[in-house]
């Protein structure tokens, strides 16, 4: 099911030089500083628009945040955006305030062909902190030091070096998890009954409305969705699964809500202009019945979170094990 997937996972610690002003959840700020300053460092035309450019294709602002099949796709060509191929993971604390010497840290998932563009991301948060980040506060935001990333291999829960802020340095660090390594960790899962926790506001879609309680049938319909063109878009690989029969199996799944609730979030879209409300569910569910089949693809989602807007953390799950 995940032949030929790449996945990794990176810390940046980030360290505060003035006040840094953030909203309890941080997700929406790292996010939109991410496109915009990412954008300016790697476009090659400063005007006009991405679709029509010729140097989308290998661009990385392009391939990050303007995805899109291109004309000669063969599959999902009515798709006027795939599945971006990174997570941001803010950190867990509601702090709204980070002071001078204190680390704002904060994790980068990337998939498939986004692992190669590991420097530009180091380039636009170290470039973020020393032009401001955050909230305005007295007409500027907080500036920082990025000190360090580190590379995180989950599955073997080691972590190494991968750039040191003080000396400029890249170091080279093998943490990609393997899609085939990932389908044996999950092998160690329950088969029968399984706890999920939604650590992280999750907006899964049925019939075009959001769900107030992530039935297993609509996370693994969610799962496949963000597998299969992470997959065709990013590692060049088909996905060749039953997808009708793995669904109507999943129908068969019993969903026992535990603690779930409904979180709201609102954050301001200045491309939009507009307020934009992403809140989900968060809390406990468990999944009861034949999971065997689906192990390998809950692993996945573990790494690459689930459901809309997951680039700015929403969609991150655990397993109660």
């Amino acid at each position: 099911m995940l032949e030929g997937l790449r996945v990794a996972r990176y810390r940046f610690v980030l360290e505060a030089r003035t006040p840094i002003h953030l909203p309890p959840y941080k997700g929406g700020v790292l996010r939109g500083a991410l496109g915009t300053v990412l954008k300016r460092v790697s476009c090659s035309l400063r005007e006009g628009r991405c679709p029509e450019c010729v140097l989308r294709p290998s661009c990385p602002y392009g391939v990050i945040f303007e995805s899109g099949p291109g004309p000669d796709a063969e599959r999902l060509r009515n798709f006027d955006q795939v599945a971006r191929p990174f997570v941001l993971r803010p950190p867990g604390d509601e702090r709204t305030v980070v002071n001078p010497g204190e680390d704002l840290e904060f994790n980068l998932v990337l998939v498939g062909r986004a692992i190669e563009y590991l420097p530009y991301f180091i380039v636009v948060f170290r470039e973020l902190g020393q032009e401001g980040i955050g909230l305005w506060s007295g007409g500027k935001r907080g500036r920082a030091f990025l000190r360090r990333v580190n590379g995180i291999h989950p599955l073997e829960e080691r972590e190494e070096k991968v750039f040191d802020g003080g000396t400029g340095r890249v170091c080279n660090a093998d943490v990609v998890v393997r899609g085939e390594e990932l389908e044996e960790w999950a092998r160690g899962l329950p088969r029968r009954a399984l706890e999920l926790e939604f650590v992280t506001m999750t907006r899964l879609q049925h019939e075009a409305q959001l769900v107030r309680v992530p039935e297993f049938h609509v996370l693994v319909r969610a799962l496949l969705r963000r597998l299969s063109t992470l997959a065709y878009f990013y590692h060049g690989v088909e996905v060749d699964l039953d997808f009708r029969g793995m669904i109507s199996r999943a129908e068969g799944v019993v969903t026992e809500p535990l603690s779930l609730r409904w979180e709201s979030w609102q954050r301001y879209s200045a491309r939009q202009k507009a307020a934009m409300d992403l809140g989900g569910l968060v809390g406990k569910v468990c999944y009861r019945g034949d999971l065997e089949e689906f192990l390998p693809l809950l692993a996945f989602g573990w790494l690459v979170h689930v459901g809309k807007n997951a680039t700015f953390g929403l969609g991150q799950y655990r397993f109660s094990l």
